[in-house]
């Protein structure tokens, strides 16, 4: 992956902590939600994310990412919820 790719770029600013919507990384990158939505999915299918175990359900207030999460209260879809596996960590960092 080279250093200035988009791929990188949304690996970095995952590692930054935090949870990130795909609509708040598309405008941080500068890109389409659409592009960012299929980065993610490559990303996932190659090994440097994962989902995890749960996602968002329809009670924030059960949710122990609640203090945190920049996602309001799931709509109509509830969201992915995806973390850095080591290899996503190792490419963020490189």
């Amino acid at each position: 992956m080279s250093e200035g790719s988009l791929l990188q770029q949304l690996l970095r600013l995952m590692s930054g902590g935090g949870l990130h919507t795909i609509d708040e990384a598309a405008r941080r990158l500068k890109v389409s939600e659409s592009l960012v939505a299929a980065m993610v999915d490559n990303l996932e299918r190659a090994g440097y994310l994962v989902g995890m175990q749960g996602g968002c359900g329809t009670a924030c207030s059960g949710c122990g990412a609640a203090a945190v999460c920049g996602v309001s209260a799931p709509t109509s879809a509830p969201a992915r919820l995806l973390a850095l596996t080591a290899k996503g960590r190792l490419a963020a960092a490189s």
